[in-house]
């Protein structure tokens, strides 16, 4: 999974990477407590929350659970070395998100299609959760993981590991959408998993140094060399999987649209190699939501002509390459095309309207219903 989301346009690879050294950060500051080394994990974690908020919770709880284990106490865990870190850390975040949610407006949507609450009262979203837990860390290792936490003999060791585990679950409830339909939302299951695991390997290699004597380590390369191949055939065999528009047909795309800034796309991947390939701009078309089990109370399904309205701007084309999902989800789109579009372009790998009739007051011809919004 490691390598796997190292080759994605998002930066939760370095994200991952800020997150551990920002908890090695924390682990020296409350091994020799100094305001500079006070300073020097708050600022990176400032880094690490403005690239990617995730891993907030779990940063937090960790900050929480190192300063429980040295006070001894829950009524101290309010101090001043928390304000400090907690001001100094959020400080970027908060302006950049703030702006981008209550002024700006680009960050809100995110909020709306992360933050489900009522998701949470339905076993679909828990067997969800499960099965991206299981699929992210494997069942063995984290079998392994429950054992070992009891092996952990450092005290603060295992104050740490409960506190990135609460925050995960924190993060699981928060992010109720996006937990239990993307797996790779679980990667900070991580350190949780290594943490655990480590006492279960020292003490299998120190049993097989007692069996083996001076060949001990010759299992124990075995071991390595075969988890490795079977990560490298994992890895292998989930690669080149993924269906792209060639950058070639991405770049004719823009040509024939003249790179327009004002394009709606039904393309793979929110549009995005499109996009990027073809030098232009635009949205995607809203995904049609008709698994009721993301409906909210109160809430109705919203026409194409609503939803054209709702995109902050009036399209000039209508670009389909991903053709399955056209026919099958967006068969109302489809004949409002036909009727109020010309067609530019049309091969086996794109379909390009323009030239529609203005947006702003053509009706839906057919009162179709496609995507759910608030009354």
């Amino acid at each position: 999974m490691g390598i796997i989301i190292s080759r994605s346009y998002q930066p939760d690879s370095l994200m991952m990477m800020l997150f551990l050294i920002s908890l090695y950060l924390l682990v020296l500051y409350f091994e020799g407590s100094s305001t500079k080394r006070l300073l020097s994990a708050a600022i990176l974690t400032g880094i690490t929350l403005l690239l990617r908020p995730l891993v907030i919770f779990a940063v937090f709880c960790a900050f929480l659970a190192f300063s429980i284990y040295r006070n001894q106490s829950w009524k101290k865990i309010i101090d001043l070395p928390l304000v400090i870190f907690g001001v100094v850390s959020l400080f970027p975040s908060i302006l950049y998100y703030g702006y981008g949610i209550l002024f700006a407006g680009f960050m809100r949507w995110k909020i709306a299609t992360s933050f489900m609450p009522y998701l949470l009262v339905k076993k679909d979203f828990w067997l969800g959760w499960f099965n991206n837990v299981v699929g992210v860390a494997e069942f063995t290792p984290l079998f392994l993981a429950i054992l070992g936490f009891f092996l952990v003999r450092n005290r603060q060791v295992q104050y740490l590991i409960v506190g990135l585990a609460v925050g995960f679950v924190f993060f699981s409830v928060t992010f109720t959408y996006h937990i239990h339909t993307h797996p790779y939302y679980h990667i900070q299951l991580f350190p949780i998993v290594g943490l655990c695991l480590a006492p279960c390997i020292v003490s299998i290699v120190q049993s097989l140094r007692q069996v083996a004597g001076k060949f001990w380590w010759m299992p124990v390369v075995g071991a390595f060399l075969f988890a490795f191949y079977i990560g490298y055939r994992e890895v292998r065999g989930s690669l080149y999987q993924t269906r792209l528009e060639d950058p070639s047909v991405a770049w004719e795309i823009g040509e024939i649209i003249h790179h327009s800034p004002r394009t709606v796309y039904v393309a793979f991947y929110y549009s995005i190699p499109l996009e990027y390939y073809g030098e232009f701009g635009g949205a995607p078309w809203p995904v049609r939501i008709e698994d009721g089990f993301y409906r909210r109370l109160g809430e109705r399904e919203l026409s194409v002509q609503e939803r054209i309205a709702g995109l902050s701007f009036e399209p000039e084309y209508f670009v389909i390459t991903h053709f399955d999902l056209f026919v099958r989800h967006d068969q109302d789109l489809q004949s409002y095309l036909d009727i109020n579009c010309k067609i530019l372009a049309q091969t086996d790998r794109y379909l390009i309207y323009g030239s529609c009739q203005s947006l702003a007051t053509v009706e839906n011809p057919l009162g179709a219903l496609t995507v759910w919004s608030e009354n």
